[in-house]
């Protein structure tokens, strides 16, 4: 991977030009990453969203281009009486500076930091996958997330879901099919890697394929990640097992 570095950008802090600037440099980055996004729903789902606040890491390269982002949102959303704190986020990323969870880091960070400081709150990752490496990437990071080829969805997890995309306003493609949403933002990938996800024999990834078979179509996977301590933690134990593997890995070439 390239060289580069990262800038963290609260948006309630910026002037109204500032964010419309980073907004521009964001969208043109975001036309060579995905196809079906206009300007105007790229602006409003990841600079001025209706949350209680953004935050958006900037990856840049040396020259100081942006070259990557990571757009973290905080919701209070009051079902039933009850206040949940939903997380939602988008990213992307050029393929020259893709690593192993190059975007996801940010966000769990500022998931964590909040949940350590409201550890009573219930605390939510709400999100759509529109790519088998997305949902991958998840799947291997929470112990517990929905739905998963490893357990079935629990009926209050799925109603939790269902209710939370309706407060989002997320659209169905199929009424008959509640879980598959129309995003509309498709991955520009080559026709090499589209078979090379599509023989890849990782059980997330078959799940994905197979739950979402038009994700090449801007369909997303309703997807929920219970931010509990114990959720939190067995993802940083597999962070954790991983930086030591690699570095391992890295000394046994050394030697």
């Amino acid at each position: 991977m390239r060289d580069h570095h990262s800038d963290i950008v609260c948006i309630d802090k910026l002037s109204a030009w500032a964010r419309a600037k980073l907004a521009q440099e964001l969208f043109r980055l975001n036309q060579r990453i995905f196809a079906g996004v206009e300007q105007e729903e790229f602006e409003h789902l990841v600079i001025t969203p209706s949350a209680r606040w953004t935050r958006i890491q900037v990856i840049r390269n040396s020259d100081g281009d942006a070259v990557g982002y990571c757009a973290v949102h905080l919701f209070d959303i009051v079902l039933s009486g009850r206040v949940y704190a939903v997380f939602r986020g988008q990213a992307g990323i050029l393929r020259a500076y893709r690593g192993e969870g190059s975007t996801f880091a940010f966000g769990f960070r500022e998931a964590i930091r909040y949940k350590l400081m409201h550890p009573l709150e219930r605390v939510y990752f709400f999100c759509t996958p529109i790519h088998p490496s997305s949902f991958h990437l998840l799947s291997r990071r929470f112990h517990e997330i929905y739905p998963s080829h490893r357990k079935q969805t629990p009926p209050a997890i799925l109603a939790l879901m269902h209710k939370l995309a309706d407060v989002f306003g997320e659209r169905r493609v199929d009424s008959n099919d509640p879980d598959i949403l129309q995003v509309g933002w498709i991955t520009l990938d080559s026709a090499d890697e589209t078979a090379f996800w599509q023989a890849n024999s990782n059980p997330d990834i078959q799940f994905f394929l197979k739950v979402n078979p038009g994700y090449r179509q801007g369909h997303g996977l309703l997807t929920l990640a219970p931010l509990t301590l114990g959720n939190l933690l067995s993802t940083v134990v597999a962070l954790a097992k991983r930086k030591l593997f690699a570095l391992l890995s890295l000394d046994n070439g050394r030697g």
